[in-house]
């Protein structure tokens, strides 16, 4: 995710509806001739602004870049933030970035915005850049090629949250309002798209999205409400996996490659992230004791016996997940 966002060429769009072939250059030459009637711009400063724009736009293959082009030198701490952010230095980039969103000039307002958006989801604060793309859609839409990416990335954020329905739709609009955009644009929508359906109708998926949403926001250090929430659920959905393969496997010698993954419709197979193990590596263990130690585990405790009460209650293809999601809260104790 994090070399796809660094890598984004990204054209389109200057309001919400599909775009024209040459909307985007009608947008740029109106930045240019902006830049030319502002009489507060050094004519040596000036100059060489419009020149990158007009280079960036005169190659279709950089023309998205056009306006981004120019208000680097325009902007010396708008270049300093996209250098910063190209380094994978997100805060930095972030702190940059975050006061020109309120600049007057409105071209660069709208380039500081999605660009801030971006940091925020590289350091994984999705929740938090939502509301700025939210923003930068209903407000910059005739002062940026840039619209299309906002939908995309607007989506992206929302399906990192677990907003699925909302991420749903801006995916979609995203792919029917915007065809113009970079093509491994248009794959990773429709790859989320898939993802999000899976997570619906598939019970290990929706496990492990839920999984990396938790480890997502105790990275941050937010363990609040609705954190507690996801792990109340991850542990629920854990609970109703081993009784569905207990249920399907019930009537099995072993179960030993019989029966359906939990949730899902293909014939035996491991847990991602999982090898296919030996003979004994599809046997039950009976959760003869109370569940308690599944509920422990979301207290992130250190004891070592918790983590192997809920694990030993596991069907060994799938201690490995347990085993990840109890890892990860050591890993964000310790940041």
């Amino acid at each position: 995710m994090l070399t796809f966002l660094m890598c984004l060429l990204v054209a389109p769009a200057p309001a919400n509806r599909v775009v024209a072939p040459d909307a985007k250059s009608t947008v740029i030459e109106r930045f240019i001739e902006s830049r030319q009637a502002d009489s507060s711009i050094a004519e040596e400063v000036k100059s060489r602004a419009l020149s990158a724009a007009r280079e960036a736009a005169g190659n279709p293959e950089t023309r998205q870049e056009a306006i981004t082009a120019g208000l680097k030198i325009l902007s010396p701490e708008f270049e300093a933030g996209l250098k910063k952010l190209a380094a994978e230095e997100a805060t930095d980039a972030g702190k940059l970035l975050a006061p020109l969103t309120g600049a007057a000039d409105p071209w660069l307002a709208a380039e500081a915005q999605l660009f801030l958006a971006r940091a925020m989801m590289v350091e994984g604060r999705y929740e938090d850049a939502l509301p700025i793309v939210a923003a930068f859609i209903e407000t910059h839409g005739d002062t940026t090629v840039r619209l299309g990416e906002a939908w995309f990335l607007k989506g992206k954020l929302e399906a990192g949250a677990l907003k699925r329905d909302e991420a749903t739709g801006s995916l979609k609009k995203f792919l029917r309002d915007f065809p113009g955009e970079p093509g491994r644009m248009q794959g990773e929508a429709r790859a989320t798209l898939v993802d999000l359906e899976e997570a619906e109708s598939d019970l290990l998926t929706d496990i492990h999205t839920k999984m990396n949403f938790s480890e997502r926001r105790l990275s941050l250090e937010d363990s609040g409400r609705r954190t507690q929430e996801v792990q109340e659920d991850v542990v629920a959905l854990l609970d109703e996996m081993i009784e569905e393969l207990e249920k399907k496997c019930g009537n099995c010698k072993g179960c030993k490659g019989s029966c359906s993954k939990p949730g899902g419709s293909g014939m035996g197979g491991s847990a991602p992230g999982m090898s296919s193990g030996s003979s004994q590596a599809s046997q039950i263990t009976e959760r003869d004791a109370p569940r308690t130690p599944w509920v422990d585990l979301t207290e992130r405790q250190n004891d070592p016996s918790v983590f192997n009460a809920a694990k030993s209650r596991v069907p060994v293809q799938y201690r490995g997940l347990v085993e990840q999601y109890y890892q990860s809260f050591g890993e964000t104790q310790t940041k």
